[in-house]
């Protein structure tokens, strides 16, 4: 009977192992098919409640919520005080996180992390941009900024992008990762390389990165 339980263990990791090089095959499989934009899609989807039902995710980029530096003592203090009494009931601030996503109709999806019941990692679509949508980078998105950018924690060798996306009618400022990804692409990409973006360009995106790799 001891021989059993000690064999757990075993038939565990081998069973994990199996489905780690099952999933694996399975993604490659995917990809050669075709498939590799519906899985970078599918990733992401669960964060942005409003897209359409034929749209698709093909660029994302990750980062922080612009929140502006405390340069006074009475604005440290004033946090300081904020941070104690949220404190009091189990609450603390924190930097919303921020998922940026370029989709096939050329929207810009801008989904913001909240908390629900004391509870963090819930996202919602704050801004949502129309095709067209330029990006306003570096000082030049806000001028009276100071201080130096957050750390990048999502890509140790890419630098965290002050930008501001601008559309028709809304803005959107917030610290991006200068490493976004894009369907079909074969690097990381920054989003001021990629905005402006037309419907038709954002299609095409999508449209060859989904043919099939010949054999």
């Amino acid at each position: 009977m001891n021989m059993i339980y000690y064999l757990v263990p075993v038939v565990a990791v081998v069973g994990m192992l199996f489905y780690t090089r099952w999933a694996q095959a399975n993604v490659r499989k995917r990809a050669a098919a075709g498939e590799g934009p519906q899985m970078f899609h599918e990733s992401f989807a669960a964060k942005f409640e409003v897209l359409h039902p034929d749209e698709r995710l093909i660029g994302m980029w990750m980062g922080f919520a612009y929140v502006a530096p405390d340069t006074t003592v009475g604005q440290v203090a004033a946090t300081l005080a904020k941070d104690i009494a949220l404190a009091a009931i189990s609450r603390s601030t924190y930097t919303p996180l921020v998922y940026v996503g370029l989709t096939t109709h050329g929207r810009v999806l801008v989904s913001e992390e909240y908390t629900d019941m004391g509870s963090r990692n819930n996202f919602k679509v704050v801004c949502a941009l129309p095709a067209g949508a330029h990006v306003i980078s570096g000082q030049a998105a806000k001028p009276d900024h100071q201080g130096a950018p957050p750390r990048n924690t999502f890509s140790a060798d890419a630098p965290m992008e002050l930008v501001r996306l601008v559309g028709q009618n809304e803005q959107y400022l917030c610290w991006l990762t200068g490493a976004g990804a894009m369907t079909g692409a074969s690097t990381f990409l920054s989003i001021t390389n990629v905005l402006p973006i037309t419907p038709e360009r954002a299609a095409s995106v999508w449209q060859r990165a989904s043919q099939p790799v010949a054999a």
